[in-house]
């Protein structure tokens, strides 16, 4: 072989090393740019977000695609039991990911956790640093583990899976903890307004037992309104806000009830004309008291007009309103808890059938109520009769990522 052709051959050989090296710095260069085109994007998308989960379900996704893992787990951290509390997992296991808590320091999370240092195990079955889910069959796996940090605090965790042998590189974990650290820091600021959110769905639990424990028949009833409220609002076609809208203040119509004294709220026989005064004060009392709370606002008419009359009559008497002129959603409570009241048994009355509720209802179509509800009530009444007599806790009825929708 001449020595033209060694040149050559060196030449090429060369010539296709580079091409590699350019090719690895490219791919290099493009994961570098999805990275920082994925903090761009998240930093838009965090205020429309209205939940954790879906924060979570937003960086399992980025995280997945830039290593290209299998499998994710998100750890909360809490505090006051000092344990890693697995809350979102996209995973094949995801039940039995979802029952294992660890403690700071358990497993390979746990260290990392601890340390609050990323780490890669590969071959973690072929160790004793991972731990061991029950149930989960002893794959060859890889895992590459994150601490979420910000100012100090430990927010939790993040564990990315590969499974069949295949391996996570420090390219994976160098660009995985460059994302988390710095999403940490919009999770930890859009982690207190969670937080203030639950808040408000608590406070309108609280609300709502405080006159469950006044009243027990107020309990079932004002859930079931709430119920009511929200088929009634679906199927005039509102919008889903005004849809929450009226389902929450179905929940909270009677709220105002708190104010009056149990002799007058449980008697069983006929009230005076002195004692029915106080009963007309309760929406008026209510509205005043959810006024308080400025994120209920548009929750008040339906409140404060739930025993107005369509043509003007009912109470308040000293509000001079009728027909369209009264927000829907109080329009919508009324027939709501009109048709509680008739099908459920209540002191000094018994509970008659959803057809004849419907009936007297009908009767008063244009009257006491807005023929458009009235309408929407005969067209939902299939939908309507599971949830009659239907006893409810609030505390499973109240959704939090439904409920925020209104803040």
């Amino acid at each position: 072989m001449s020595l033209l052709h060694v040149i050559l051959m060196l030449i090429i050989l060369a010539l296709l090393l580079l091409i590699l090296v350019l090719a690895f710095q490219i791919r290099k260069i493009e994961k570098e740019k999805f990275v920082i085109d994925s903090i761009y994007k998240a930093s838009k998308k965090l205020p429309e977000m209205g939940s954790r989960s879906e924060f979570i379900r937003y960086v399992c996704k980025i995280e997945k695609d830039i290593t290209k893992a299998n499998e994710f787990v998100y750890f909360r951290y809490n505090e006051a039991t000092d344990l890693l509390i697995p809350a979102y997992a996209d995973s094949f296991y995801k039940k039995q990911i979802l029952r294992t808590k660890l403690k700071l320091g358990e497993g390979f999370t746990g260290r990392v956790a601890l340390s609050r240092k990323a780490g890669i195990l590969n071959h973690a079955t072929k160790t004793d640093i991972s731990k061991h889910i029950p149930d989960i069959p002893n794959y060859d796996l890889s895992l590459l583990a994150i601490p979420m940090v910000f100012n100090d605090t430990l927010l939790g965790a993040i564990l990315l899976v590969k499974l069949g042998g295949s391996t996570f590189r420090e390219e994976d974990l160098k660009l995985s903890e460059i994302f988390v650290n710095i999403v940490s820091g919009f999770f930890f600021t859009k982690n207190l307004i969670f937080t203030m959110q639950e808040g408000v769905v608590q406070l309108i639990i609280a609300l709502v037992k405080s006159v469950e424990y006044k009243d027990p028949y107020t309990a079932g009833h004002s859930i079931r309104v709430g119920h009511f409220s929200e088929i009634l609002a679906r199927t005039m076609g509102l919008s889903e806000r005004d849809v929450l809208i009226a389902k929450i203040g179905g929940f909270l119509h009677d709220i105002g009830k708190i104010a009056i004294k149990d002799n007058i709220l449980k008697k069983e026989s006929s009230l005076q004309d002195a004692e029915w005064q106080k009963i007309r004060q309760h929406p008026e009392i209510g509205a005043d008291v959810v006024s308080k709370f400025r994120f209920l606002k548009d929750v008040v008419p339906c409140i404060l007009y739930h025993h107005k009359w369509f043509d003007g009559r009912g109470y308040p008497e000293n509000i001079n309103i009728r027909g369209k002129d009264i927000p829907i959603c109080g329009r919508i409570v009324a027939v709501a808890d009109a048709l509680d009241a008739i099908t459920t048994d209540r002191p000094g009355y018994s509970s008659r059938s959803l057809p004849w509720a419907i009936y007297k209802i009908v009767q008063r179509r244009g009257t006491q109520f807005d023929p458009d509800v009235v309408d929407a009530l005969i067209k939902s009444s299939k939908e309507i009769s599971m949830f009659v007599r239907k006893e409810f806790k609030i505390e499973d009825t109240a959704n939090y990522e439904e409920i925020i929708k209104i803040l």
